[in-house]
């Protein structure tokens, strides 16, 4: 017996558009075109440090036309789909049926004897819905870049050995890149110990002081001395969000003033992590 179909929200399945003016970040870009060749790409880091910014980037480079590389060897172009995980998502049929709309964004036919099992009004276990998915997986006709945003929001134990499963036995054809605030349990360290995982965390994401110099001449009318910019760079530690909110304040006050009572308390800053 079949279920009453499930509404998807299609907007999870878009990936957030990156700024025209935002930084380009070529040595980060290098770190993740070089984890392509692993099975999980993961980026932990708090809010507000440019997760989903940085890959959506990386993204349309990756997309872009390349030339051949110095062997004359053809760039291989991969295909791509993006899924923005929320609470509902602990749901396992739920995570299952958007992970396979992320899918079919590339190929339309994918997994569909999952589809139809997630249908079903009992329910199969998850061992074997995870070999299922597995299976249908590994007959993928493109090369797939997988991107789970905001994993964190995940606390379903039927995900997570879902999730292990597929890195365990991953597709040749699928790489995963997992954004999130917190580790996800996904057998980190076995994937270290293989060496099948690229990581980048805050200590990454952080803007150098070139990268802050750049960010805030392309949002201020007025380009801050040396002085301040390092001073400015210091007090946020090159955390993006800070950095943002402090280049909206600066568009009202003078730098002397701005910086003379930022403590990473200003109030915006406050807004944000309150929000």
């Amino acid at each position: 017996m079949q279920t009453a179909p499930t509404l998807l929200l299609t907007t999870k399945l878009y990936r957030p558009r990156a700024d025209l003016n935002w930084v380009a970040r070529p040595v980060l870009f290098a770190r993740l075109d070089a984890g392509l060749t692993r099975k999980l790409t993961l980026l932990s880091a708090p809010p507000g440090f440019g997760k989903s910014t940085l890959v959506s980037q990386w993204l349309d480079y990756l997309g872009a036309d390349k030339p051949p590389d110095s062997s004359g060897s053809e760039i291989k172009i991969q295909k791509f789909c993006w899924l923005s995980l929320d609470q509902g998502d602990n749901e396992l049929v739920q995570f299952l049926r958007y992970l396979i709309a992320a899918v079919r964004t590339c190929e339309p036919t994918a997994c569909p004897t999952t589809q139809s099992l997630l249908g079903t009004a009992q329910l199969p276990s998850v061992d074997y819905l995870a070999d299922v998915v597995v299976s249908e997986l590994t007959m993928l006709t493109v090369e797939l870049v997988l991107v789970l945003d905001d994993y964190h929001r995940i606390r379903s134990d039927a995900v997570h050995q879902v999730m292990r499963h597929l890195l365990r036995y991953l597709p040749p054809r699928l790489h995963l890149v997992i954004l999130s605030r917190t580790d996800p349990p996904l057998h980190l360290g076995r994937l270290r110990i293989e060496q099948q995982l690229t990581e980048l965390r805050a200590s990454d994401l952080r803007f150098a002081v070139a990268e802050t110099r750049q960010f805030l001449d392309r949002r201020l009318s007025q380009p801050l001395d040396d002085d301040a910019l390092n001073l400015l760079h210091a007090r946020t530690e090159g955390w993006i969000t800070a950095l943002q909110l402090s280049s909206i304040a600066l568009q009202n006050h003078t730098p002397h003033q701005f910086l003379g009572h930022f403590r990473g308390s200003d109030r915006l800053l406050v807004s944000y992590l309150v929000e």
